[in-house]
């Protein structure tokens, strides 16, 4: 057990040391994100869920159904904190590159240039105040993109849930962590 713990939370602080060191323009991939954001955040649960399910004495198929549940956990986890890094202003004043920013940045001219100016370049000052970056971040549909993102996540957690629940374990505890 212990080393499956030390193996998941190592995966965990790789994660997280990219998330510190890599440059910005590294980080503008969706698939590169979801990518760091399971290992640094997603794992973490996924390690709980794991090491619950196995001190309980399951059997192989219910540890990686509990696995699963806690790596979707995670993820909608990780989501939900990046938009409320976003909509609090912390994640826009310290030019940190969430999902929302990373969906906001696929558009084109104007929206990606004052995006490109406030989270990639090196220029210590925004062309644009803090709230004028969130209010485009709601405008463009990136809030919006992001909240559906953690919601497929959540439904994937919720769908682990059910086939549990078929398995007469009692979730219902589990499930609050979904609401």
């Amino acid at each position: 057990m212990i080393d499956t713990v030390n193996s998941y939370y190592a995966q965990a602080c790789t994660g997280q040391h990219l998330d510190l060191s890599q440059a910005p323009e590294e980080a503008t991939q969706e698939d590169a994100y979801l990518k760091l954001i399971g290992m640094k955040s997603a794992f973490a649960a996924e390690c709980a869920c794991y090491a619950g399910a196995l001190l309980a004495g399951a059997d192989q198929g219910l540890i990686n159904l509990f696995t699963t549940f806690g790596c979707n956990l995670g993820m909608a986890a990780q989501i939900a904190n990046d938009i409320r890094g976003i909509t609090g202003l912390k994640d826009i004043n310290n030019r940190k590159i969430t999902l929302p920013v990373i969906f906001a940045l696929g558009q084109a001219g104007q929206v990606h240039e004052l995006l490109n100016s406030a989270f990639l370049k090196n220029d210590n000052k925004f062309v644009s105040s803090p709230r004028q970056i969130k209010d485009l971040l709601v405008n463009t549909g990136a809030i919006q993109y992001a909240t559906i993102k953690m919601e497929i996540y959540k439904q994937q957690a919720m769908g682990v849930l059910n086939e549990l629940e078929r398995t007469e374990i009692n979730i219902e505890q589990l499930r609050q962590f979904l609401d």
